[in-house]
């Protein structure tokens, strides 16, 4: 049974905790770093962390259109293009958030 869940939702990286009656759980990558705070869409696929920003740095590239890198900068904006896709930051942010969960 979950007691408590804390995320730290950074710029740059982010990572949930989790807290229950066994102790504590942290949700870091598999290298044990925290998650990259990079989004990307292919389609209806929605692409989060290590394996979004391999992909932006494999093209080498800063940001591709379909992907978004450190989303918290954008929450001032009403609206985003995400490759022809018109976005709210939030909804960005709430597609990294499930996938922080899901990990």
């Amino acid at each position: 049974m979950v007691q408590r869940v804390g995320i730290d939702f950074g710029t740059t990286n982010s990572l949930i905790s989790v807290i229950t009656r066994a102790g504590l759980a942290k949700c870091f990558d598999d290298t044990g770093r925290p998650h990259p705070s990079v989004v990307r869409y292919e389609g209806e696929q929605v692409i989060c962390g290590k394996k979004a920003r391999d992909k932006l740095e494999k093209l080498g590239i800063g940001v591709l259109g379909n992907t978004v890198r450190g989303p918290k900068k954008l929450l001032g904006s009403e609206h985003i293009n995400v490759d022809g896709r018109i976005m709210t930051p939030v909804e960005v942010i709430a597609d990294y958030i499930k996938y922080l969960g899901m990990v």
